[in-house]
C-alpha cells in the first residue's frame, strides 16, 4: 500500500519516457499512455561496416559468444544446458562466455561445464575489455544472450554492430531489438532445448547467418546509433516543453 502511494505522488502529473513500449506495463498503474515517450537506447558507431556485412569466413567450427555477467538470470546455465544438447546432437562448436562473476561464480560455471562434457568447446575467460572485447566480437559468428532479467541490453546492440546474429529471449525491450527471424531469433525463456534449436540452425547456415548479420547491422544503423538517440531525446523534452507552455 505504502508503495502505491509513493509511486501515485512520485509520477502525479509527470510525463514518463520508457525505451519501449514492451516496458508500459510496469508504469500503467501510475501513468496514463498520453503521459508516456518511448526513447530506445542507442549507442556509439565505432565499428566500420563492409557494404553493411559481416565478412563471413566459412569456418569448420562456428564460434558462439555470450558477453555478460555470470548471473543466472543471463541464462549462463541454460546456455550450457543447450550447449550440451548441440554436444549430444554431434554439432562442432566453440562458445566463448565473457563476463565477471555474479551468482554464479567462475569455478562453478567450469565445474558445470565439465559435468556437461562440453571442457573442449566452451571457454570461460572472465572480464574482457577494449581491445580483447573487440577481438572477442570479430572472431564471434553467433552471439546468444539467453537471459530471462533485462531491459534493454546494450550488448545486443554491440552485436548488432559487429553483424552477428542473436539467439536471445523476449524479456524487456528485447523484442524492439532483435526482429525475430530476420535479424536473429527470440526464444521462450529457460527453454534449453528451443535455445540449442535455433543455435543448431545457425550453426549450420553460414549464409543465413551472414544474412541475418547484415539485416542487424543494418537495424541498427537505422534505430539504435547514439545520434538517433539524442535525436528522439530531444524531440521529446521539446514536445513536453511546447506541452506545458500551452497549457499554462
Amino acid at each position: 500500500i505504502f508503495d502505491n502511494l509513493l509511486y501515485r505522488l512520485i509520477f502525479k502529473n509527470a510525463d514518463v519516457i520508457l525505451l519501449s513500449k514492451y516496458l508500459y506495463p510496469d508504469v500503467q498503474k501510475y501513468v496514463p499512455e498520453n503521459k508516456v515517450h518511448y526513447c530506445p537506447n542507442g549507442i556509439l558507431n565505432i565499428v566500420k561496416a563492409v557494404s553493411n556485412e559481416k565478412v563471413e569466413n566459412i569456418k569448420p567450427t562456428p564460434e558462439i559468444l555470450f558477453l555478460s555477467h555470470l548471473f543466472e538470470s543471463k541464462g549462463v546455465l541454460i546456455l550450457t544446458d543447450a550447449l550440451k544438447i548441440l554436444k549430444e546432437k554431434g554439432f562442432t562448436f566453440h562458445c566463448t562466455m565473457i563476463g565477471g562473476e555474479g551468482d554464479v561464480s567462475e569455478d562453478q560455471m567450469k565445474k558445470k561445464i565439465g559435468e556437461s562434457g562440453l571442457t573442449e568447446c566452451v571457454d570461460v575467460v572472465g572480464k574482457k575489455y577494449s581491445e580483447e572485447k573487440r577481438v572477442a566480437f570479430d572472431k564471434a559468428d553467433i552471439f546468444v544472450h539467453p537471459t530471462h532479467n533485462d531491459c534493454l541490453p546494450l550488448v545486443l546492440l554491440e552485436a548488432m554492430q559487429y553483424s552477428l546474429p542473436i539467439v536471445s529471449t523476449s524479456e524487456g525491450a528485447i523484442p524492439d531489438v532483435v526482429e525475430d527471424g530476420v535479424t536473429g531469433f527470440l526464444v521462450p525463456q529457460r527453454d534449453a532445448a528451443a535455445l540449442a534449436g535455433k543455435l543448431e540452425v545457425l550453426i549450420k547456415d553460414p549464409d543465413l547467418r551472414q544474412k541475418m548479420g547484415s539485416a542487424g547491422r543494418a537495424r541498427y544503423e537505422a534505430q539504435f546509433t547514439l545520434e538517433k538517440f539524442e535525436r528522439r531525446m530531444v524531440d521529446i523534452l521539446n514536445q513536453v516543453v511546447e506541452t506545458k507552455t500551452s497549457s499554462n
